[in-house]
């Protein structure tokens, strides 16, 4: 894996987690997304309404499937945009952004823009 480990990892995250109240969306930033996809999984088990979406640095021109676009700057400061497909605010899931990077890394204007809360595993 990205991070040279032969054995899964079971770690939660460091920040409280929001309630859950309905339909959720859980976003992994960047290559961080095998922790989020845990969770979601777990969550699902549980009886949640759980989708995962990860963010890309790739840009791609809507149609076809790929119906919004939100653009954004990464949260591991290297300055180049990130982009997340498909995640319509308006489809009535709560949104949840996982990262790996401190505190206040994730730029307000996704948050803002899902209405989405952030959740850590920084340590």
């Amino acid at each position: 894996g990205r991070l040279a480990l032969s054995e899964p990892v079971h770690r939660s995250p460091t920040t409280d987690l929001p309630e859950i109240t309905g339909p959720l969306r859980i976003v992994g930033t960047g290559e961080f997304t095998y922790l989020p996809f845990r969770l979601a999984e777990t969550l699902e088990r549980d009886g949640h309404d759980v989708v995962v979406q990860a963010t890309s640095r790739s840009p791609a021109h809507l149609g076809g499937a790929m119906t919004t676009k939100l653009r954004f700057e990464d949260n591991y400061d290297t300055g180049v945009p990130n982009y997340l497909y498909n995640a319509d605010p308006a489809d009535g899931r709560t949104t949840w952004i996982a990262h790996e990077t401190g505190s206040g890394t994730i730029d307000e204007a996704l948050v803002q823009a899902l209405e989405a809360r952030v959740v850590g595993w920084t340590s």
